[in-house]
């Protein structure tokens, strides 16, 4: 399809248009350069993601020669063990039953008082009137120091844990040095095996003392202890970061719905729901097809990538009216922006307490908030969307 580019600047900047054509002439289209399906309707990407059985997220397991580079990585820098989202049965429901129970909406709130502070300190290097990188300063900064605290890795550790986990994660995609990412991984197995489990009281809401209880059961290695613990520590940091961003950037664009919200706070919870689905941060999930099957009106043949555009199915007409229109009020919150199903997104309940937090404070602190002249970038990533920069300024 000649309009349908992702690697140009303008799908960057709003890919919708082009994923609505897409959506209503070809449903299932077949991207030569990409080598992969492009899934655009809202039905057809929830079936997919419900049905682990035949839409496979263990890439890793996949034989063929575009995943055999990706194998060695994570057996180089992980041990084999891949992150949650790539696992398939029965480890990932073995490693996932570990920690979820630290992630459970109930569980997490505990964590709201320490967003709140954290949410405050970071705004407070903003000046007014000058321009101020919401992304550098406060979208990114926020969820690795919440995730660490969530975690609860000690204070005193958590600059060392997180350039070990950094180290891995950019070997991992290629995008960093492979020396560097072994010694961070000898670091971090050495790190843990010095730990000891605490379950006391409040340790217990904490997924790092729920991994070293597993531990002590005989219920997870060392080595999956530490690929758990960099896949926890790393994985919700840029999506919460891009839904930050994303969030605001509407909001500030659509003045009439900052008013409602402004108006009523109380409706925020359902707010970032329509956010979500408005500009979803996760905007393409891979998956492989298992065995031959039918989606969108396609044959797809065993082995093929198949991506399910979370992005275009959230803006699907079929089952939200007047999709490209922000509404606070929408009834229908029923988005995949955390995808569903067997891979439903761990992190969701911190990455809502976080987005309330972050855009009540901004919206009570900074009651002028307003874009600055040329002050957004978008990142160039297919999967992910969200701004690269931000720049805002609060008189």
């Amino acid at each position: 399809m000649a309009f349908f580019n992702a690697l140009r600047p303008s799908y960057t900047d709003d890919p919708y248009p082009a994923l609505a054509r897409l959506r209503a002439q070809h449903p299932a289209f077949f991207s030569p350069e990409m080598q992969a399906w492009l899934v655009t309707r809202y039905a057809d990407c929830s079936a997919a993601l419900r049905d682990s059985s035949t839409f496979r997220s263990d890439f890793l397991s996949v034989e063929g020669p575009r995943w055999e580079q990706a194998r060695a990585r994570n057996q180089l820098f992980l041990g084999g063990v891949p992150a949650l989202s790539a696992m398939g049965e029965p480890d990932h429901h073995r490693l996932r039953e570990v920690v979820s129970g630290a992630f459970a909406p109930r569980a997490v709130q505990w964590l709201r008082p320490f967003v709140e502070t954290a949410v405050n300190r970071l705004l407070d290097a903003v000046r007014p009137g000058e321009p101020f990188d919401l992304m550098r300063g406060f979208a990114h900064p926020l969820p690795r120091l919440v995730i660490a605290e969530q975690i609860g890795i000690p204070e005193d550790d958590r600059a060392s844990f997180q350039a070990h986990a950094d180290a891995i994660a950019r070997a991992i995609i290629g995008a960093g040095p492979a020396d560097e990412a072994i010694r961070a991984r000898e670091s971090l197995l050495a790190y843990v095996a010095g730990l000891e489990t605490s379950s006391d009281g409040h340790d217990s809401a904490r997924a790092l003392a729920r991994m070293l209880d597993a531990r002590m059961a005989a219920a997870l290695s060392d080595a999956e202890l530490v690929a758990l613990l960099v896949d926890v520590a790393m994985a919700g940091n840029d999506p919460t970061a891009c839904l930050i961003g994303n969030a605001t950037l509407a909001l500030l664009r659509h003045p009439d719905q900052m008013s409602v919200l402004r108006d009523d706070l109380e409706l925020l919870p359902d707010a970032i729901e329509e956010l979500l689905r408005y500009d979803s941060p996760l905007h393409a999930l891979m998956r492989v097809a298992a065995s031959d099957t039918d989606l969108g009106g396609r044959q797809i043949r065993a082995g093929d990538v198949v991506y399910l555009m979370v992005g275009a199915a959230n803006r699907d007409p079929a089952q939200f009216p007047d999709p490209d229109r922000l509404d606070l009020r929408r009834e229908n919150r029923k988005h995949l922006s955390f995808g569903t199903g067997f891979h439903t997104c761990l992190g969701a309940p911190i990455g809502r307490i976080e987005a309330e937090v972050a855009l009540t404070t901004l919206l009570m602190r900074f009651p002028t908030l307003r874009l600055a002249p040329k002050g957004v970038e978008r990142e160039p990533d297919f999967e992910m969307r969200g701004p690269k920069r931000l720049m805002v300024i609060a008189d």
